[in-house]
């Protein structure tokens, strides 16, 4: 058994290892045992502990049923320690429930918060057949209402910490105006900050964009596209725009970019668009061969469940799933499209026009850039990530998150505005009491009871956004998020002893982790030194 996902250290705490199964019981695998294939690699990950495995009996899980302990087997004793197998007649789901609200109770956040949403207006200059917001009432927030606004984050945000400004809408950048004033007020006050949007892109400007980078503080931007040209304004339906929307969206997301700003374009997937999308990822390679801060992912659009019985939903998560690796490929290109200022010094450089100053200068020192160290980082962190079990299902009972803050100063706890009931007003200035959210009291289905990917929806039925039949989109989103370690030669760094010395060992390979499974120790151990795998290899060969 091989770790590529550190499991969740509470939830591998509370656990402890699974003992009490003894020579010749009947055993069989986790319902949360989750067999997955990330391109060669054949993976198996447990959505209660987080935990994620290569192992060399992946073909238990793949097809499962019941097995008999033999105390010989390492691998399976291993795989019984890690609850990826458990006997017969054990009642996971009783298990999992009884220890979510125990996690939960056992939060302690500070108080005040770091983060709010923010609806400048619910008017938009588009009109998406699929929008959950048609049919609402146009609004945009008053000054009075931006004044409160502005005081009801002083008075609630978190003393010392960076407060993060989500603008959502409607349409926020119709808001513009308000976004500049609440930025301006942060500022003022000495309150570090940063935001991000959700926009359909459409009024973005190389004017704006610069604005939003200094001034904003903009990190990065969600922007839908749902076809190439003719189609995207189809569906788009944008009102009194003059020229081609879908260019100006293009044009802005370069804006964007060209102020280091992030990307992340979602594509809308419904039955009739699923081909489209694939040709409009094709044009997208091309229009942002260049680029490294750019990504994309797609995103179902649904009919309620029974709406029309005779939807093929199977050829809809199918598609979905070669879009997805389609969209992986992409942003894999995107990635690699980065390189270190050492490997940007290696390129050849035609100098023939160059005045040197001096010897000096000819030959400068390379700094990285704050952004560039934070990537390079990030690379390294995902493959010794470690798992995180989900004690909430969203926005709405996340006991830590902030208001839905709605352009008539009313609260909300989704931005799915109307799902919910109004919880506040901006004008009491006083934090929302979540109690009742936190625990819902949703049916669960029955469903539910033998489902794999329970944990990762808690114990509701899941948000009344997104359909009814779950499974494959969940699935889906699950595997998404460990498709960056398709790399089939490259795993996670591991820990090992040798005498009194904890030694962290980088990239080691799957021959080396094999040969010495009795020395490796858990990653929380604090290791004295680091070295490569070559290194520890003639270490421990000595």
């Amino acid at each position: 058994m091989i770790t590529l996902q550190r499991p969740d250290p509470k939830v591998s705490a509370m656990l402890g290892k699974n003992k009490g199964i003894n020579e010749g019981d009947v055993i069989r695998p986790s319902i949360f045992a989750i067999p997955l294939a990330l391109g060669k690699r054949k993976v198996v990950l447990n959505t209660f502990t987080c935990h994620c495995i290569e192992t060399e009996n992946y073909s238990w899980f793949e097809e499962p049923g019941k097995l008999v302990y033999d105390e010989g087997d390492a691998e399976m004793k291993e795989l019984i320690a890690n609850d990826y197998l458990v006997r017969d007649d054990f009642d996971e789901i009783k298990k999992y429930t009884g220890l979510l609200p125990i996690l939960r109770r056992m939060e302690k956040p500070k108080p005040g918060y770091m983060g709010y949403t923010i609806l400048p207006t619910t008017c938009c200059n588009a009109r998406c057949a699929y929008c959950y917001e048609e049919g609402l009432e146009y609004e945009t927030m008053s000054d009075e209402v931006l004044k409160q606004t502005i005081r009801y984050i002083h008075a609630t945000r978190r003393e010392g910490s960076t407060v993060h400004l989500h603008w959502f809408g409607g349409e926020p950048l119709l808001g513009e105006k308000h976004i500049d004033r609440i930025s301006e007020a942060m500022r003022d006050a000495g309150v570090e900050y940063t935001s991000n949007i959700v926009s359909n892109g459409s009024l973005m400007t190389e004017e704006m964009a610069a604005k939003a980078k200094k001034e904003w503080h903009l990190n990065s931007i969600q922007i839908t596209l749902d076809g190439r040209e003719e189609v995207y304004c189809e569906r788009k339906r944008y009102k009194n725009f003059e020229g081609s929307p879908c260019r100006a969206v293009l044009r802005g997301i370069h804006a964007l970019l060209d102020q280091n700003i992030r990307v992340s374009i979602r594509l809308n997937v419904d039955e009739e668009n699923l081909d489209e999308l694939m040709l409009l990822a094709d044009e997208l390679e091309h229009e942002f061969e260049k680029e490294s801060l750019i990504s994309i992912y797609c995103h179902g659009i649904f009919a309620e469940e029974g709406d029309d019985p005779n939807r093929d939903n199977d050829r809809l998560y199918s598609g979905m799933e070669k879009l997805s690796d389609r969209l992986e490929e992409f942003n894999r290109n995107r990635r690699e499209n980065y390189k270190t200022p050492d490997e940007v010094s290696q390129e050849p450089i035609d100098d023939s026009n160059i005045q040197w100053e001096t010897p000096e200068d000819r030959c400068p020192e390379d700094e990285e850039t704050k952004e560039e160290k934070e990537r390079k980082e990030g690379a390294r962190r995902y493959y010794n990530r470690q798992g995180f079990l989900r004690r909430h299902y969203c926005m709405v009972d996340e006991p830590t998150a902030g208001p839905v803050i709605l352009p008539n100063g009313k609260f909300n706890l989704c931005e799915h505005i109307g799902e919910l009931p109004v919880v506040g007003t901006v004008f009491d200035e006083t934090p929302i009491n979540r109690e009742k959210f936190i625990e819902r009291n949703r049916s669960e289905m029955e469903k539910c009871r033998t489902c794999g990917l329970f944990p990762v929806c808690t114990d509701f039925t899941g948000c009344p956004t997104i359909p009814r039949d779950c499974y494959k989109e969940t699935l889906a989103k699950e595997k998404g998020k460990l498709r960056a370690l398709e790399n089939e030669d490259r795993l996670p760094p591991v820990n090992i002893k040798k005498d009194d010395r904890i030694i962290r060992v980088t990239e080691p390979t799957k021959e080396f982790i094999k040969a010495n499974r009795d020395i490796i120790v858990p990653s929380y151990h604090k290791a004295n030194e680091t070295m490569d795998c070559d290194a520890a290899k003639a270490l421990l060969s000595e």
